[in-house]
Order: structure tokens, then C-alpha cells, then sequence
């Protein structure tokens, strides 16, 4: 499964969840720049379409707090895994922090 299969609320729950990552840590670095750059070129051909998604997903859930609400509603299982594989991703690029790790955590509890 890629990126631009996901679902149209899963890629919104996607969006919100890669800019929770992005800013959980409170530092954007350019190695997190470059691995969502490169995140968006493998799956969906572009970079631009990436950063694209997110900010559609700002627009849709502008509050934080309003895109975790749904993040239970991504049922299917590869979805679930496809996010999580991209969060860990984006996580790992300038080493995993415990702001990271405790997001990646609560999003696999909410899918336990």
C-alpha cells in the first residue's frame, strides 16, 4: 500500500498525524524536511503532493487536538500500518526523540 491509496479520511488523519510529528519535538530540522521530501517522491511521485496533503489536513483540522479525534476512525490494517511505518520514518530522520516516541505510542494504542 502507498501514500495516495490511503482513503480520503485516512489521508486527512495522515496529514494531521505527520504535522503532529513534525512539530512534536518543537524542532523542524532539514533532515525531516529531506525524509518527508523523499516520503513524497516514492509514494506519491512528488514531494509538493506530500506537503500538499498536510496542509490540506491543516485546513480540514487547523486544531491538533481535532485530527487525534479521528485517528481511531483508520480501521483498515494496512493503512494503520503504512502511517505508523511513515511516522517512524519521519521520527528516525534526525533521531528519535521522547516527544516522537510517545506519539508513536499513544497512535498504536489507539489502534491496539
Amino acid at each position: 500500500m502507498k501514500i495516495a491509496d490511503l482513503e480520503k479520511q485516512e489521508k486527512i488523519v495522515f496529514g494531521c498525524l505527520v504535522r503532529m510529528m513534525l512539530r512534536s519535538d518543537g524542532h523542524f530540522t532539514d533532515e525531516e524536511e529531506e525524509q518527508v521530501n523523499r516520503i513524497g517522491e516514492e509514494e506519491l511521485g512528488d514531494a509538493g503532493d506530500m506537503w500538499h496533503l498536510i496542509s490540506t489536513s491543516a485546513a480540514v483540522h487547523p486544531e491538533e487536538k481535532d485530527g487525534k479525534g479521528e485517528v481511531s476512525q483508520v480501521s483498515r490494517p494496512e493503512a494503520r500500518a503504512l502511517i505508523l511505518q511513515v511516522l517512524e520514518r519521519i521520527a528516525a530522520a534526525d533521531g528519535l526523540d521522547q516527544a516522537e516516541a510517545e506519539l508513536i505510542d499513544w497512535v498504536k494504542s489507539q489502534w491496539a
